[in-house]
């Protein structure tokens, strides 16, 4: 698996308006405080949209991996739930449950036309997920361009 990072130029890229109402259409469809279009690199996660999170991670739009749950979702390649992350045994001692107050987790990956998994647009709880795992049928299918677009980013030149 080729990291996100070097595959295409979305990250450092500023934040626009079309992914940040995509992660608020998220919040707002599963009633969650934050919501994520993270693109996995190597030793980071680049935060394209956030809604919700804490300080400083909002200003700083990254984390390193040792506070990602998306990572996992790309290494699997598939959807991830954790409805209580201190008994997941995947997450269970990931930074982020005690430094971002992450309990619950739902990742949904990012596809590339390529079929490479280069993220995850996730909702997070600082509680248990009330839904259980059939949360993913509340996630907004309509307007996904921008998560299209993505999945379309023109490479990096080499």
């Amino acid at each position: 698996m080729k990291p996100a990072q070097a595959e295409f130029d979305l990250f450092d890229t500023p934040p626009e308006p079309r992914f940040d109402r995509f992660v608020e259409l998220i919040c707002a469809a599963i009633e969650t405080p934050v919501s994520i279009i993270s693109l996995v690199g190597p030793d980071r996660q680049f935060f394209k949209a956030a809604r919700g999170l804490p300080e400083p991670w909002a200003s700083l739009r990254e984390t390193p991996l040792s506070h990602s749950f998306c990572q996992h979702v790309v290494a699997m390649e598939r959807t991830l739930i954790v409805e209580d992350a201190i008994l997941h045994p995947l997450v269970a001692n990931n930074l982020a449950i005690c430094d971002l107050g992450v309990i619950a987790y739902l990742g949904e990956p990012i596809r590339r036309d390529t079929g490479a998994i280069v993220g995850a647009v996730c909702a997070i709880e600082i509680a248990c997920l009330p839904h259980g795992p059939d949360v993913t049928s509340e996630l907004p299918r309509k307007d996904t361009e921008p998560v299209a677009e993505i999945g379309a980013a023109k490479p990096m030149p080499v």
